[in-house]
């Protein structure tokens, strides 16, 4: 229920227990990667200045290439990590 989960982490937010909103929202980007409230996560995750570990990144990727959507684990490299993030997939795949 990432829907469920979205709400509950803008309620934790509005009681200002951040921290506990960032890790349901980073739940949320990592595990659930095509669902629509993965965006909505994101998007707060960003509005909070939150830096998203490299871990979390492979472990979305991995989501996705399992699902077959290899462009888009690609992307989650980003302009900055690309070389660590290609680095890590390398030795996880193989």
């Amino acid at each position: 229920a990432p829907a469920l989960r979205l709400s509950l982490a803008a309620a934790l937010l509005a009681a200002e227990r951040g921290a506990e909103a960032v890790r349901h929202y980073l739940q949320i980007w990592t595990e659930h990667p095509e669902h629509s409230a993965a965006e909505e996560a994101a998007a707060a995750l960003r509005r909070l200045e939150v830096s998203i570990p490299i871990e979390r990144r492979l472990q979305r990727a991995e989501r996705l290439l399992a699902r077959g959507k290899a462009a888009a684990a690609s992307r989650e490299s980003g302009d900055s990590t690309g070389a660590h993030f290609s680095y890590a997939m390398a030795k996880r795949t193989g």
